[in-house]
């Protein structure tokens, strides 16, 4: 599976850059990563620019770490500080859309030009082997729906999952009992 991906992500970059006849013409890319080192855009453009180089596409990269503000500091500075980001590719995700979004950065997807899709956020529901949800989604929600009890779902604020368990937290909560309802107007 994981050749597979990287199989896709060099095509991906491949047809991206023979659309552009004036990228014969680069042979270093600069990438621009919005988060620490070791993470994962961070592993993403390192792997990226290490296919780059291993299919002949180009023949050198370096890569900056610009960290703050859940990547927001780096997309800021590429939209306002252009000059110094020729040749440049930064690496995003759901996240920096969420920032935006959420109101903590003004600038989004829309202030940029998008080359390539690499990354996919897929979801996952995690239950202890000894649950008695074994098989679906569905099956939880529709478990939720019948019962007054309170089930412990988590999440990490501001990932993609944390929207999507909230989607489903608060239409759990909107079909129950008004009291809890006024609760959830409470929380928001």
């Amino acid at each position: 599976m994981r050749a597979t991906n990287l199989g896709k992500m060099i095509f991906s970059l491949i047809i991206t850059f023979t659309i552009n006849s004036t990228i014969a013409d680069i042979t270093h890319i600069d990438f621009l990563i919005p988060g620490g080192e070791g993470g994962g855009w961070d592993t993403t453009a390192r792997q990226t620019g290490q296919a780059l180089i291993d299919t002949k596409l180009i023949k050198s990269t370096s890569y900056k770490n610009l960290s703050g503000g859940g990547g927001g500091r780096a997309i800021i500075s590429l939209i306002t500080e252009t000059d110094k980001y020729k040749n440049t590719l930064m690496v995003q995700s759901t996240p920096l859309i969420l920032r935006n979004l959420s109101g903590i950065i003004p600038h989004c997807y829309r202030d940029i030009t998008p080359v390539s899709l690499l990354i996919a956020e897929y979801q996952v529901l995690v239950v202890p082997s000894n649950s008695t949800y074994k098989s679906t989604y569905a099956e939880l929600l529709k478990s939720l729906n019948q019962t007054d009890k309170w089930q412990e779902v988590r999440s990490k604020y501001g990932w993609a999952d944390y929207l999507k368990s909230g989607e489903e937290l608060k239409a759990f909560l909107e079909s129950q009992e008004n009291s809890i309802k006024d609760i959830l107007k409470l929380i928001q």
